[in-house]
């Protein structure tokens, strides 16, 4: 989102809260925002962006999570198939 499309936001959420409420200074307004939880775009675009990264980042950490103990799965699996192995060459020789 480019900063003309974020000024074009801002100026109709503006517009909104000065004819709904009749708001006619910017204390007046800044006030309202406050009082009724109105953020300015920036600070919306802001926090989406945050958490979309937040988001993709958890999702990498938990992937790499995934991949770690698939590896280590695979691992232990030729591990205990060796060690299989292992005992049976050991069985056969002391027969």
């Amino acid at each position: 989102m480019n900063s003309a499309d974020r000024h074009s936001l801002q100026f109709t959420i503006n517009k909104i809260v000065d004819k709904t409420f009749d708001a006619v200074s910017k204390d007046l307004y800044s006030e309202m925002c406050v009082h009724f939880g109105i953020d300015s775009v920036e600070n919306l675009v802001a926090d989406r962006r945050n958490r979309f990264i937040k988001r993709c980042g958890e999702t990498d950490n938990y992937f790499c999570q995934m991949l770690r103990w698939y590896v280590s799965l695979v691992w232990l699996y030729f591990l205990l198939h060796s060690f299989n192995f292992c005992l049976l060459y050991l069985f056969f020789a002391t027969i």
